[in-house]
């Protein structure tokens, strides 16, 4: 960044900050119009630079600096952090290598979510003096996909010279893999969700009609009742007629 501040001619703010010039003794009313004007305008132009510098740095490094005041505060936390002494950028550099070489995409990750970690990463390294050209990136996503990309890295190993390919192609095409996988996945549960709702019941309809339980259980109960109870009382009867005639002829 050191490069840009120079082109616009603000790089003295970065490294040394600005004072703001104490009013003078017996200062006329022109005079202080003169100094406040100048103060005015380097604030606007170091809250321009300070803003350059928010801008250029990644989300996980912008709370480091989020507080600071002045474009010189800023540069300042940036240049301990990265830069330090020697042992510290070194050690810094093997932690951040480490990471690289360990990091793999996640089942539940989408293409995006990985390669924003790994661009991360690659950034940091940089950022500690480590050079990383497109190949060895591209290199390091096509080994550290899921399952699910496999076909398409056989098919960009098979076709394209990875030799000259660069990250930003590279991840054109895993794009747009990814997202024939997604609308391939959406039909799939779309149809498994309408073959549910064929099969599922029709809560009685079509159905054939099925006898009144009520009135069968009714029926039944009159029929034993008419059948048995009465004939049996009707019997009864005859029975006892029976016995009155016995008795009759005993008599």
């Amino acid at each position: 960044m050191e490069t840009l501040f120079t082109s616009l001619d603000v790089l003295e703010f970065v490294q040394n900050g600005y004072e703001e010039p104490a009013p003078k003794a017996n200062e006329k009313d022109e005079e202080s119009s003169t100094r406040l004007e100048e103060l005015k305008k380097k604030k606007i132009t170091d809250a321009g630079v300070l803003g350059m510098i928010q801008r250029g740095v990644s989300l996980s490094i912008f709370p480091r600096i989020m507080r600071a005041k002045t474009s010189k505060e800023a540069w300042t936390i940036l240049q301990q952090e990265f830069e330090g002494d020697s042992k510290v950028r070194i050690v810094k550099l093997q932690s951040l290598k480490r990471d690289y070489e360990n990091e793999r995409m996640k089942e539940h990750e989408s293409l995006n979510e990985y390669f924003n970690k790994l661009s991360e990463l690659v950034n940091q390294m940089k950022s500690h003096g480590e050079t990383i050209d497109d190949r060895k990136i591209v290199d390091k996503i096509l080994i550290s996909l899921t399952e699910k990309f496999d076909p398409m890295v056989a098919v960009i190993e098979e076709t394209k010279d990875l030799s000259t390919m660069s990250v930003q192609g590279l991840m054109g095409c895993l794009r747009s893999y990814e997202q024939r996988l997604l609308r391939r996945s959406e039909k799939s549960v779309e149809s498994a969700f309408q073959s549910k709702l064929n099969i599922q019941p029709n809560n009685g309809e079509n159905k054939p009609p099925t006898q009144n339980r009520g009135e069968s259980s009714r029926g039944g109960r009159f029929g034993r009742g008419r059948g048995i109870g009465r004939n049996s009382r009707g019997r009864g009867r005859g029975a006892n007629d029976g016995r009155w005639h016995e008795g009759a002829s005993n008599k």
